[in-house]
C-alpha cells in the first residue's frame, strides 16, 4: 500500500482530524536541517537507494512535494533567512549573499560586521560576522523571547551565513568553518571565548588531510546508471586530467588547504560530527527545563559539489547517498538523547540548481548557454557609450544594474532616460528575456517580475535582467542557480516527529510557510514579518 496523501479543506478537514488531536505536545527540540542546493526531485530520483535518514524522513514524515521559493534571486543567504523568518527578502533585508548599497556606494556581505572579531582566537576577518544585517526576527528569536532565554539555540554550518541566519539574533552557540584554519569558529557577537568542547573538537580534527577520505563511489556502478557519464566535459576537474571519481580529497587538502574538505561528502560528515558534539554538550539544565531547544544544521558541501559537477553527475548522486547515512547517524543520536518522537525535524533547502546549460544544449538541443559576467558588462558599457556618449553603469551584480547618477546628471540624462536606452540595448543581447525597472516590476503581471518584487526596497537597482530559461552567468563547467525558474525554486520540505503525521502533500506551498507553521506548533509569536500561511496538514485540527 502506498503512503497517504494528506488533504485539507472543506469536508476533508473532518477526515484529517482523525490524524491529529488538539493539544499538540511541545517537542523537546526542533532540529532544522537545510541542505544547500538540494532540488526537490532528488527525493524521487534517489529514492530507491536511500536507506538512512532520507529513508526515514520519506517514510515517517509529512512530505510537501510542491514547495517553492517565491522570491528571486535564489541564493544561499536569502534562502536561509526566509526559512527562519518566514519573510521575503524585502522585509528580512537579506537580498543576496552580497549586494551593492547605492546609498553608501559600498558592497555589503550578508553577515559582515566590522565591530566583532573571532572569539577566543586571533582576530581575523573570518570572525567578523553577525546577524546585524537581518532586519526582522526569526522563529528562533521568538522562541528565545517566549522562554526568556531558557531555550538553547545552536547552529552550525560550513558557511558562515548558513549558521548565523538560522541562529537569529540571540543564538546561544553559532559556529561556522574557517577555510583557512580548518577550525570551527564563532564571533564575539556571541561570546568572548569559545567553549572548551569546541577547542577540543578543533584539536581532535586538526589534521583534516588525515580525517578526509579518498572519495570513491559508495555503491556499485549500476546504481548510477541514470547519471551522466562520469568522464564528461561539463564538470570541474580540480586540476586533474579527468573529472571522475575517485577523488583524492586528502591530497587536495594538502595542496590547497583545509577548505577543500567542503568540496567532498566529508564536509557533511564533519558538520554532523560537530552537531553531535554540540548536542552532547548542551547542559543538563537546559535539556531538562521543559523549554524547547533548537539545533540548526546547514549542510553546505552539496552546494560546493553541485557547483563543481552539476545535478546530473555521479558525484552529486553519491553525495546524497552519503548524506542519507549522515542523517541516519544524526537521527539515531537524537533518538538516544531525546527519545524517538520527542523532537521535530524539518528538512528543506535554500535553493535548487539549474542544469549545466552546455549539457542542456547538447543533450536536448535547447537554446541554453552560460555567459560571462565580465564580458556582458564590457558589452553593455561599449553599447551604452555608443548610444549615450558615456558609461552610465556604476555597478552590475546579481543581475541588477545600478546607474552612476552623477555621470547621468552631468551628461544631461535622467535615470529614466538612461533606463529606456539601456533596456533597448539589453533586450537585444544574447540570452536576455526581459529588462525591468523597479516601477515596471511593481506593476507587472509577469510571474518572474512578481518574484523580484519581493526584494525591492531602498537598495533597489535601476534595472533588473531576466534570463531565458537555461541561460545564466557562470563558467562553462559545473552548474549554478539564482533564477525564478522551477529548477531553482522547487525545494524539499519535510517535517517529521512529535505529533506530525506522515503522508504526502501535493498542493503548492511556499518556504515562507515554514516559520508560521513552526510558530504554531511551538505556541510562540510569529516572526515579525512572517506572511506565509501555516501548513495546516501538520497542525492540530479544530474539532466540531
Amino acid at each position: 500500500m502506498g503512503r497517504r496523501t494528506l488533504k485539507t479543506g472543506g469536508t476533508l478537514l473532518a477526515l484529517f482530524s482523525t490524524l491529529l488531536v488538539i493539544g499538540q505536545s511541545t517537542p523537546r527540540m526542533v532540529v532544522g536541517i537545510t541542505v544547500d542546493q538540494m532540488r526537490a526531485e532528488y527525493l524521487s530520483r534517489f529514492n530507491n537507494h536511500f536507506e538512512g535518514g532520507f529513508r526515514r524522513l520519506l517514510d515517517e514524515g509529512a512530505v510537501f512535494r510542491n514547495c517553492h521559493y517565491s522570491h528571486t534571486p535564489t541564493y544561499t543567504a536569502p534562502g536561509h533567512a526566509t526559512i527562519y523568518t518566514g519573510a521575503q527578502p524585502r522585509d528580512h533585508g537579506i537580498i543576496g549573499n552580497d549586494w551593492y548599497d547605492p546609498r553608501t556606494q559600498t558592497s555589503v556581505y550578508c553577515v559582515e560586521d566590522s565591530t566583532v572579531f573571532t572569539a577566543g582566537a586571533e582576530r581575523d576577518d573570518a570572525g567578523q560576522r553577525s546577524p546585524r544585517n537581518l532586519l526582522t526576527t526569526t522563529w528562533t528569536d521568538q522562541l528565545h523571547l517566549a522562554t526568556m532565554g531558557r531555550s538553547f539555540i545552536g547552529a552550525v554550518s560550513i558557511k558562515d551565513r548558513g549558521a548565523i541566519l538560522p541562529g537569529g539574533h540571540r543564538g546561544d552557540e553559532v559556529y561556522w568553518f574557517n577555510s583557512r584554519s580548518g577550525q570551527f569558529i564563532t564571533s564575539t557577537y556571541y561570546t568572548e571565548d569559545t567553549p572548551e568542547w569546541v577547542n577540543e573538537f578543533n584539536t581532535m580534527h586538526g589534521d583534516l588531510a588525515s580525517y578526509a577520505r579518498v572519495w570513491t563511489r559508495l555503491k556499485a556502478d549500476e546504481t548510477y546508471i541514470n547519471c551522466m557519464l562520469d568522464d564528461n566535459d561539463y564538470e570541474t576537474t580540480f586540476g586533474r586530467e579527468a573529472s571522475t571519481l575517485p577523488l583524492d580529497i586528502p591530497v587536495l587538502i594538502e595542496e590547497h588547504g583545509p577548505g577543500m574538505i567542503a568540496n567532498s561528502p566529508d564536509g557533511n560528515r564533519l558538520v554532523t560530527d560537530f552537531a553531535l558534539s554540540m548536542l552532547e554538550n548542551i547542559s543538563e539544565e537546559q535539556m531538562n527545563d521543559n523549554a524547547t531547544d533548537v539545533l540548526a544544521i546547514s549542510y553546505s558541501s552539496p552546494d560546493y559539489i553541485g557547483h563543481a559537477f552539476g545535478p546530473r553527475s555521479v558525484e552529486v548522486m553519491d553525495t546524497y547517498l552519503r548524506l542519507d547515512l549522515e542523517l541516519g547517524r544524526l537521527f539515531a543520536a537524537l533518538d538516544e538523547k531525546l527519545g524517538k518522537g520527542n523532537y521535530i525535524v524539518f528538512l528543506t533547502a535554500d535553493h535548487g540548481v539549474a542544469e549545466n546549460p552546455n549539457f542542456m544544449h547538447d543533450e536536448l538541443r535547447m537554446s541554453a548557454s552560460n555567459h560571462s559576467g565580465s564580458d556582458l558588462l564590457a558589452e553593455m558599457i561599449s553599447k551604452a557609450e555608443t548610444a549615450l556618449g558615456f558609461n552610465p553603469i556604476e555597478r552590475f551584480d546579481n543581475d541588477a544594474i545600478h546607474f552612476d547618477e552623477v555621470a547621468c546628471r552631468e551628461a544631461g540624462y535622467s535615470n529614466a532616460d538612461v533606463a529606456e536606452v539601456m533596456s533597448t540595448i539589453l533586450i537585444d543581447m544574447n540570452g536576455i528575456k526581459a529588462v525591468w525597472t523597479p516601477e515596471e516590476i511593481m506593476y507587472s503581471d509577469v510571474y518572474q517580475a512578481q518574484m523580484r518584487r519581493q526584494l525591492l526596497e531602498v537598495r533597489a537597482a535601476d534595472l533588473y535582467i531576466e534570463w531565458f530559461e537555461g541561460h545564466y552567468l557562470y563558467g562553462r563547467v559545473g552548474a549554478s542557480h539564482g533564477s525564478g525558474y522551477t529548477y531553482d525554486t522547487h525545494v524539499p520540505m519535510i517535517l517529521m516527529g512529535g505529533d506530525v503525521p506522515s503522508g504526502e502533500i501535493y498542493r503548492k506551498t511556499a518556504v515562507i510557510d515554514l516559520a508560521p507553521t513552526l510558530s504554531f506548533i511551538l505556541g510562540i509569536s510569529l516572526p515579525n514579518a512572517a506572511y506565509g500561511q501555516p501548513m495546516e496538514e501538520v497542525l492540530p485540527s479544530i474539532e466540531d
